[in-house]
């Protein structure tokens, strides 16, 4: 199972579906895209990572470089990869002024555009790594072997962190093993 927002606060959590090359090789640069769910369910969970980000991004060195890019029906890219990490934390929180957290949720096609920005734009000498933040509610058609492919051609790593269904969240209520209403996570979108 991969691991629930509410487990993994303040800490991203490799996913098991996966495989995870190691990201602690020292002196390599890291490209990481962040993978943003704001569909309709998803707005207080962005909030969130947008409050932590300045406090998250000090751990990153000078010449590792964070994209974000959002996702609900489609897909959009908000900031190219970039290292100046007051702009990144600045983008987060403007994400939520900007976007209306109104739309559906298609994981596939996020992970696979995800994929393919990763391999086309992240450097050649950096580890490479993709963390999604959804509530896995899913809407369109799940392709695991696809996702995996389109990872592997982009050399990328994934992290999956699954938030509870906000109408949950809010509620303070959650399923078996405090993971939201489901109780877990599903497969990979």
């Amino acid at each position: 199972l991969c691991p629930s927002l509410d487990s993994v606060p303040e800490t991203l959590a490799p996913c098991p579906h996966f495989p995870q090359p190691a990201l602690s090789v020292p002196h390599m640069p890291v490209d990481v895209l962040l993978l943003l769910d704001v569909s309709g369910s998803m707005q207080p969970h962005i909030e969130r990572i947008a409050d932590a980000s300045e406090t998250a991004l000090r751990v990153l060195a000078p010449d590792d470089r964070v994209a974000i890019m959002l996702f609900d029906t489609r897909t959009r890219l908000k900031l190219p990869f970039h290292s100046e990490h007051g702009e990144i934390s600045e983008k987060l929180h403007s994400i939520l002024q900007s976007e209306s957290f109104n739309g559906g949720t298609h994981i596939t096609h996020a992970l696979l555009d995800a994929a393919n920005y990763v391999q086309k734009q992240g450097r050649l000498s950096a580890r490479r790594a993709i963390v999604v933040l959804t509530d896995d509610e899913t809407q369109d058609a799940q392709d695991e072997p696809g996702v995996e492919q389109a990872l592997d051609e982009a050399n990328a790593v994934l992290s999956f962190l699954r938030a509870p269904y906000a109408e949950d969240f809010v509620r303070g209520r959650s399923g078996p093993g405090g993971h939201g209403p489901r109780g877990g996570s599903g497969p990979i979108g």
